[in-house]
């Protein structure tokens, strides 16, 4: 099988502390083996980052993994009399947790009271991951000699409920090969590496960022892109390569060198502390704003299978490019993190962004584990996948493109139906249910299926051929269903038609004190599908300390980014101010300016 597709099922962080978390990611506190972060609104709270790794044990004591290698019988090609080799891949599954000890947690508060010399500072729970990346890789040896990195599988891991992530990882003939071999030496080589979004917010820094987008349109990169989305309908993936004739999505070191060029032809400007560690600060800020106004996050299994291979491709060159750089031994790392698809959205202008605020932002935190030796000889197989017992397909479900407080916000449930034509005409059909009940007790893991008939399935191709297709339901009694879709897939990732978008609204207290304004109401209309909806959010300025960098979250249509917003400020004497109803389409949005 040459295609490669990943099912990345339930990563979380703990369900009880899925409130909303109002930290300071740029404060972290190295205390004991745990980073922690403070809470904004009390100087005694802190969470900690799980980012501790241990692979799953059943209730038996045996370890949550299988690997199971596979090859299909092939005819040979015209003109050649023998085929060498069979097609075949690999399917890895693991449970790998999420875990702290306790004996950590008290080691890291003791230390944290001394290092903020606090004795009233406390643990209250985890770091809330928001969204993420996952890879699964190992080392072979390289040409110049010695071992180097190689990503065998890449993709999104949705964030749920549960401290767990069952992992289902099809692979093709050489990451199997390769995986397998690892597993024959007394030490094998097999890490998971995560890349995790967190949310927080940032402290204030006394600098701008100046942006001209024409300038920045000139870049062909970002013209390729625009007009792969558009020639695509969207659905396209866009970057510097592609074998499908498109321009495919593009990886975090791409996107970097991208914004590299757009400060070089001065399409982006920095001001700010020049030379130290402050202004390194800025840059990083400055790449985090641009990727939130440019780029969608992309899930690398729904992409075309040649500009799939041909991101996974570019992440070992990236990769290698790095730790030949790199000339220390072993500093844990290979250099692929998210990967990023352009949005179809133009703009046109100056835009400054002032950073001597508070601002919300997303921060990417790493970790990997190597899981090491599997001493489970059961778990380990190899088949041929024409033997008859085989004649029976389970095809795995999981949803994708939302994590769990965005899916309980939003949707009831989805439906995935499926069809099988026979060979002889008969039609098997399969459908599930998915919703927050059901994916808690499975874990986002589902199954459809499908068997042999008779002789007139015979052909394999066309018996692991099927249609599917999804219906979403939302509140507001919208439902929205798909067309079938013909595929041969093993796996069903499903991604909902509308997608969450977040407003970070930010505001300079100072400007909003010298023009007595006490309070600011944002009002966004949005059209999800089914008619405008409203949803609102206060910013309060009359309060000492208060924090006037606030985030909203609605949804729209897929790749559709348009709304209206109407301002409110509420000034001293009970006045009122309203800009009335305005277009746009920014996830930024300043509020420190009165109209005139």
């Amino acid at each position: 099988m040459k295609k490669l597709r990943f099912l990345f099922l339930v990563l979380g962080a703990f369900a009880h502390f899925a409130t909303a978390q109002n930290i300071y990611i740029d404060k972290p506190v190295l205390a004991g083996k745990l980073t922690c972060f403070p809470d904004i609104a009390n100087p005694n709270n802190y969470y900690f980052l799980p980012n501790k790794l241990r692979l799953g044990v059943g209730a038996d004591g045996s370890p949550q993994f299988s690997f199971l290698m596979f090859v299909r019988n092939t005819r040979p090609e015209d003109g050649a009399t023998t085929a060498r080799e069979g097609e075949g891949g690999g399917v890895v599954h693991a449970v790998v947790e999420l875990y702290i000890s306790d004996e950590e947690k008290k080691d890291a508060e003791r230390e944290l009271k001394r290092l903020v010399k606090n004795d009233q500072a406390v643990l209250l729970g985890p770091v809330i991951y928001k969204s993420g990346t996952m890879s699964l890789v190992s080392s072979i040896a390289s040409k110049e000699g010695g071992y180097s990195k190689v990503v065998l599988g890449l993709g999104p891991a949705p964030v749920l409920a549960g401290n767990k992530a069952a992992v289902s990882i099809l692979l093709n003939k050489e990451g199997s090969k390769i995986l397998w071999e690892t597993f024959k030496t007394p030490t094998p080589d097999m890490s998971f590496s995560f890349v995790m979004d967190i949310g927080g917010y940032r402290s204030p820094i006394a600098a701008w960022i100046d942006v001209n987008f024409d300038k920045l349109y000139e870049s062909k990169t970002i013209e390729a892109g625009l007009k792969y989305r558009s020639s695509s309908g969207g659905g396209g993936n866009n970057g510097s390569k592609s074998s499908s004739g498109g321009t495919p999505i593009m990886l975090d070191a791409e996107v970097k060198l991208m914004f590299e060029e757009m400060r070089q032809t001065g399409a982006i400007k920095v001001g700010g502390p020049q030379g130290d560690e402050k202004f390194e600060e800025i840059i990083k800020i400055c790449y985090t704003k641009m990727l939130d106004m440019l780029f969608d996050s992309a899930n690398p299994n729904q992409q075309p299978q040649p500009d799939f291979n041909s991101m996974l491709s570019s992440a070992n060159q990236i990769n290698n490019s790095t730790n030949k750089k790199d000339t220390t031994a072993n500093k844990g790392g290979i250099g692929i993190s998210v990967a990023y698809k352009f949005k179809q959205v133009r703009r046109t202008g100056n835009f400054r962004m002032d950073l001597n605020r508070s601002m919300s932002e997303q921060l990417k935190v790493r970790f990997d584990e190597n899981l090491g030796k599997i001493n489970c000889p059961s778990c380990f197989r190899q088949i041929n996948l024409d033997d008859p017992m085989f004649r029976q397909r389970g095809l795995m479900v999981s949803v994708d493109g939302m994590d769990a407080d965005q899916f309980k916000k939003y949707v009831n449930f989805v439906g995935v139906s499926m069809k099988k034509t026979h060979g002889n005409g008969d039609i098997t059909s399969d459908e599930v249910r998915i919703g927050v009940p059901e994916m808690e007790k499975t874990g986002n893991l589902f199954q459809l299926q499908y068997g042999w008939k008779d002789e007139k399935d015979a052909q394999r191709d066309k018996w692991l051929q099927y249609q599917y297709k999804t219906s979403w339901s939302f509140f507001g009694n919208q439902v929205i269903e798909s067309e079938w879709v013909n595929t041969d897939n093993f796996t069903i990732n499903v991604s909902p038609p509308i997608r969450p978008v977040a407003v970070d609204i930010e505001a300079s207290p100072e400007l909003l004190k010298q023009q007595e304004v006490r309070s600011v109401n944002v009002k966004f209309y949005y059209n999800p599908g089914n008619g405008e909806r409203m949803e609102q959010i206060n910013v309060r300025a009359d309060v000492a300390n208060s924090n006037t960098a606030s985030r909203v979250e609605f949804v729209l249509p897929d790749g559709k980014y348009d709304y209206e917003y109407e301002v409110t400020w509420r000034l001293s004497g009970n006045r009122e101010v309203k800009s009335g109803r305005l277009k746009g389409s920014s996830t930024l949005l300043y509020v420190d300016e009165l109209p005139k």
